[in-house]
């Protein structure tokens, strides 16, 4: 009995041995990649944030990406006006601007011509800002009234706006323009008796029209000097020198603020 027990503790001990040395059922490569796979999938999750910081690395842009965001945005920035001569068409611009049907208070003085329509902030701002100070100098700002197309399906003008557009076009009522700048859009066009609708009669369709094809005409000629057209646009003549003035800002138009105002 001895001699079994010991026959079988040996037949244990090396079924145990053998067990624990037997190969892997899978082949080889198998069974690296399997390996391999767990591996990287315990890295990734150990790797992986948690949701809310993912969420907030995904909101928080990287600085180097922001300081590409702020040099592009720098490189967007409209530049600021200045007064500029002309080199090659100045003789066809500044007979396209006198001869335009513009609107003016009539006070006799040196000209300055203004191209505008009637919701453009920077004209707006020029206005508020410079009008009555340039008129009380003797100035006569010569008003340039036109409505701007419509684009890609998108309304940029009234048919409103174009009626009184029209209208300034025709008769030069320096009173309407007035009374229409002054008041706000909205309650101008409820409250007072408009011309009529532009597009129902020819005459005033075409006005509308010809002011289009002004300020058109006068971007290639701009473009031709090398000036992209802005709007307001100014032309005035200084010491003998036709110059212009595209867009508005208010430090920047101090020389010719200067000029008029020291006349």
């Amino acid at each position: 009995m001895r001699a079994l027990g010991i026959i079988l503790g040996i037949s244990i001990i090396a079924f145990i041995a053998w067990f624990i040395m037997r190969p892997d059922p899978r082949s080889g490569e198998d069974a690296v990649e399997d390996q391999f796979t767990e591996a990287a999938e315990d890295a990734a999750d150990e790797a992986a944030p948690t949701d809310s910081v993912a969420e907030e690395m995904a909101a928080e842009p990287s600085s180097a990406s922001t300081e590409e965001e702020m040099a592009a945005a720098e490189e967007e920035e409209e530049p600021i006006p200045e007064a500029m001569g002309f080199t090659a068409h100045g003789d066809e611009i500044v007979a396209l601007f006198e001869n335009a049907p513009w609107v003016s208070a009539g006070r006799g003085g040196p000209p300055l011509y203004v191209i505008s329509f009637r919701t453009c902030p920077t004209c707006l701002a020029f206005k508020a800002g410079e009008q009555d100070a340039l008129i009380e100098a003797g100035v006569d700002i010569r008003w340039i009234i036109y409505a701007r197309r419509d684009r890609e399906g998108r309304e940029r003008s009234s048919t409103e706006e174009r009626a009184v557009q029209a209208e300034l076009w025709l008769t030069r009522d320096w009173h309407l323009f007035q009374d229409w700048f002054y008041t706000d859009p909205d309650t101008y066009y409820v409250t007072e008796q408009l011309p009529p609708v532009a597009e129902e009669d020819p005459v005033r369709s075409a006005a509308v029209e010809e002011a289009r094809a002004l300020v058109d005409t006068l971007a290639d000629l701009y473009a031709a000097e090398g000036i992209d057209l802005a709007i307001p646009t100014l032309l005035w003549q200084q010491d003998g020198e036709w110059m212009t003035y595209v867009g508005y800002d208010e430090d920047s138009f101090a020389p010719v603020r200067d000029y008029f105002t020291s006349q």
